[in-house]
């Protein structure tokens, strides 16, 4: 079944916003993130098309935290493998391929080192990659990367009557029970936050249908000089993550 995978990748790569970034990925760190990747993450699969669209989700989100320029979570441990195996395989080969890139380093941190408006910013600089408002509508690919790739242990990301809805997948990838609206992400945190206006919030309150929201990761800084041992995912829909130069 390779050569369907080989096949699906090579037709995801012509489409992507990304070729330039993953064709330049060295294929001697799919082959460490084969073999240490499964041992940090038990269960997820190892195939080509699994790192293609992992290193994907990794590529969006260099993308988004540094265009924020502001500390971002990673919402998707799929993204976050690739990133740790990158780091224990050739931590400098990681830094000239984000400067070469996304014009600079992205130190990687622990969760604990972000606020909770971190997982929002990653939101609002996906959906302006997608040419998207801050308050939506739709859930970004990144955010829905896990759940779609069936992530063991992942973080499932999920629209339900306008709200971003959030449960951590079990063991097989799966949704285990009812998500619950994500208190990062909801409107009032949006606007909290400053990342939506007092005029657009208000409007959205008042608004009827799906998108009157009623509630509405690893970690890293750009040019920290710093970096972790591991990161965890708190309760918040993140493991990992990163942040914006200036």
């Amino acid at each position: 079944m390779n050569w369907i995978d080989d096949w699906r990748v090579r037709r995801e790569l012509r489409r992507s916003r990304y070729r330039e970034q993953l064709v330049q990925l060295a294929p001697a760190l799919h082959a460490y993130w084969q073999r240490v990747g499964p041992e940090e993450f038990p269960g997820m699969p190892a195939d080509r098309l699994f790192f293609h669209r992992a290193a994907t989700g990794l590529m969006a989100f260099f993308d988004a935290s540094t265009r924020r320029g502001k500390p971002c979570a990673l919402p998707s441990l799929a993204a976050d493998s690739v990133w740790h195996a990158w780091m224990r395989w050739d931590a400098d080969d990681l830094a000239r391929f984000c400067r070469r890139h996304f014009g600079t380093t992205i130190a990687h941190l622990p969760q604990s080192a972000l606020d909770r408006t971190a997982l929002a910013q990653t939101l609002v600089g996906c959906r302006a990659l997608e040419g998207r408002p801050s308050h939506g509508p739709g859930l970004p690919p990144l955010f829905a990367l896990d759940a779609r790739l069936h992530m063991p242990n992942g973080h499932g990301y999920w629209i339900e009557r306008g709200d971003i809805v959030y449960r951590r997948l079990d063991a097989a990838g799966s949704k285990p029970g009812p998500a619950h609206v994500h208190p990062d992400l909801a409107l009032p945190a949006l606007f909290g936050a400053g990342l939506v206006s007092e005029m657009t919030y208000l409007a959205l309150l008042r608004k009827p249908g799906p998108e009157a929201q009623t509630g509405d990761g690893g970690i890293a800084i750009v040019d920290s000089g710093g970096d972790s041992d591991g990161c965890g995912d708190g309760g918040g829909g993140s493991g990992c993550g990163g942040g914006g130069g200036d």
